[in-house]
């Protein structure tokens, strides 16, 4: 029984967040949450393990780089073989070189052949990316107009807000309306 009001009113706290919100007001509260389990009682020395002065549990710390990543830095760093270049057909005048000089050649390859994905990797590679500009210039705030449109579309798909309506109590005509139909029903 406790379990439903204690759900019931905070529905009613989301409902009334919800209706400010849709007043075109905004209400932001925060709540504290319960901790989680029952606290460390006095006296427990798992709770309070690691203490200021002592050695520390990690004592080399988070590794600086993915053992991934390095694998990967590895291997492109790596000089290409000869199976290599003749698996993938390849010149033999690139041996000695690196796997990522021997990318980039056969990106540049490609390009040169036309193919428009390989020399705008190229480009973006050598010089970087063009940089994107978004201006909005006259007009409100883009911030504002976004929320004028957010409230007419809300408004467009549940009407305009008249406020929190509390229920009438239901009057005996509704009640005896509402048990025949359940009898019928």
């Amino acid at each position: 029984m406790k379990k439903a009001a204690k759900n019931k009113s905070s529905r009613s706290l989301v409902n009334q967040r919800l209706a400010l919100v849709a007043n075109g007001t905004a209400l932001v509260t925060t709540t504290k949450k319960k901790p989680r389990g029952r606290p460390f009682e006095k006296g427990n020395k798992i709770g309070n393990r690691f203490k200021k002065g002592e050695p520390s549990a990690n004592p080399l710390g988070r590794p600086k780089s993915k053992e991934i990543a390095r694998s990967y830095r590895d291997w492109i760093s790596g000089d290409v073989t000869v199976e290599e270049l003749k698996r993938h057909k390849l010149p033999l005048e690139l041996l000695g070189h690196s796997r990522a000089e021997v990318i980039a050649w056969v990106r540049g390859e490609a390009a040169l052949k036309g193919d428009l994905p390989s020399g705008v990797e190229l480009a973006d590679r050598a010089e970087g990316r063009p940089g994107v500009a978004m201006t909005a210039s006259g007009g409100a705030d883009p911030m504002a107009a976004i929320l004028q449109d957010l409230a007419e579309v809300r408004v467009s798909l549940y009407g305009k807000f008249e406020g929190v309506k509390k229920e009438a109590p239901p009057d005996d005509t509704t009640a005896e309306a509402t048990n025949e139909t359940c009898a019928t029903g």
